[in-house]
């Protein structure tokens, strides 16, 4: 099953080495390939993440983020704990440690530098700064996470982007990028693809641009279209946008939105609806707190919380189902509800049906974090990747973690740690 699209951020660059008259640069949304000019000839986004270790004298050192170095060589290991994140190494043994640096001769001994990259001849700093014997050669907006020479020019890596640094600073990475990684959301409104981020606010693509949608807060776990609007559930609060306009329904940490009958949200003290005409509260007649996910078809909603299992509402009442007797764990990751059958994944325990009574179905991987139903089939997000029922083994995506499923208009909607991609919602 071949995916349609991937959308992901490049600006997060991790590493930079030279291949062959290519420049490779890895990111946190894939790998790019430049050109010695500058010019991007290639991305893809199978490559592995990148570790922090370089060869050096015939062995590797590899740093930690807990800040452990390791040399290994001949099948023997030595290990020092320096007491700070280790952000790069060279094969000159240099070693950036965010707030300090070292250079490894058989041994790390201390150099005076808030170095967080680390080349042969040179440090990037964490004010943005290129370091060499001779001085500051350059500087770039935002910490340094990466830095290579390149003939004349240094190539710099930050958080927010790639650099070309000769006698001017060129900046590398297209700011025409999918806003953020960590997708949780995704709807489309008045033909506009909108997505919504963990960390990095919500975005729209029109085919051609990405915009920024301007959110009170950068924590956006999922969106939905609802009385021709856009609804957005945040750390800030139910944000319904048409647009122009945001209006802030309610405050405090919503979870999830969704529509059946009617519009339903979760929130960290429990569920809540609207009709049409008035809201409604539903926290008292559900038990527990921490609610993370709905689902709703027709009449019938489901709410799946950490500490209290799955609710059931039928349209006049709710109705608990959790360790007690009839799931196997408390804590629902996502919901689905299909022609009124209700279906629950859950945190390391499976996915489950209630067919009168509860029946689990295999999955390879039973960290469930997200459902959804394109008519046909159910399509499960987990931690070790994106699968369809009908399809046998994982299916492709940028990053194993799959936080967001949802099929709309014959597409499924993968929303990763690593990007968007998207898949045709036919059977294989």
């Amino acid at each position: 099953m071949e995916w349609l699209a991937v959308f992901s951020n490049t600006a997060n660059v991790q590493h930079i080495d030279v291949q062959e008259e290519v420049v490779r640069v890895v990111t946190t949304g894939g790998t790019e390939l430049y050109s010695l000019e500058g010019e991007l000839v290639e991305q893809h986004w199978e490559d592995p993440p990148h570790r922090v270790e370089a060869p050096f004298e015939g062995g590797i050192l590899r740093g930690e983020v807990d800040g452990t170095l390791t040399f290994e060589a001949g099948g023997q290991e030595v290990s020092w704990q320096l007491g700070c994140p280790i952000t790069d190494i060279d094969s000159s043994g240099r070693i950036a440690c965010l707030f300090t640096a070292y250079q490894f001769t058989w041994r790390p001994e201390e150099v005076v530098v808030p170095a967080s990259a680390a080349a042969d001849t040179a440090w990037g700093l964490t004010n943005g700064a290129i370091l060499t014997d001779e001085g500051i050669v350059g500087r770039v907006p935002g910490r340094v996470t990466a830095l290579a020479q390149v003939g004349e020019h240094w190539w710099v890596g930050t958080a927010e982007g790639l650099y070309r640094v000769g006698d001017s600073v060129e900046r590398l990475t297209s700011d025409n990028q999918i806003c953020g990684n960590f997708v949780t959301g995704t709807a489309v409104f008045e033909e506009t693809l909108v997505v919504a981020t963990f960390d990095r606010g919500a975005c729209s693509w029109d085919g051609q641009r990405w915009a920024t949608i301007p959110l009170p807060t950068q924590l956006v776990n999922d969106v939905v279209v609802y009385e021709d609007a856009l609804w957005f559930a945040t750390s800030d609060g139910l944000i319904r946008s048409d647009g122009e306009r945001f209006y802030v329904k309610d405050d405090g940490v919503f979870t999830d939105v969704a529509v059946g009958d009617r519009f339903w949200a979760t929130s960290l003290v429990g569920p809540v609806s609207h009709d049409g005409e008035r809201w409604r509260r539903h926290r008292y007649n559900v038990f527990g707190t921490s609610y993370q996910t709905v689902s709703s078809c027709g009449e019938m909603a489901l709410a799946g919380s950490e500490d209290a299992g799955l609710t059931i509402y039928n349209g006049r009442r709710w109705q608990q189902h959790d360790a007690l007797g009839t799931l196997p764990d408390e804590w629902v990751m996502a919901v689905e509800c299909v022609d009124e059958v209700a279906y629950a994944g859950l945190y390391d325990d499976g996915l489950w049906v209630l067919d009168r009574t509860w029946q689990q179905i295999p999955l390879e991987d039973d960290w469930v974090l997200s459902l959804a139903h394109d008519g046909e089939q159910m399509w499960v997000g987990t931690m070790g990747g994106l699968f369809a029922l009908d399809h046998d083994g994982v299916l492709w995506t940028p990053d194993p973690r799959v936080h967001h499923v949802t099929a709309e208009g014959g597409v499924i909607y993968a929303g990763t740690e690593g990007g968007l991609v998207l898949y045709a919602a036919t059977r294989p």
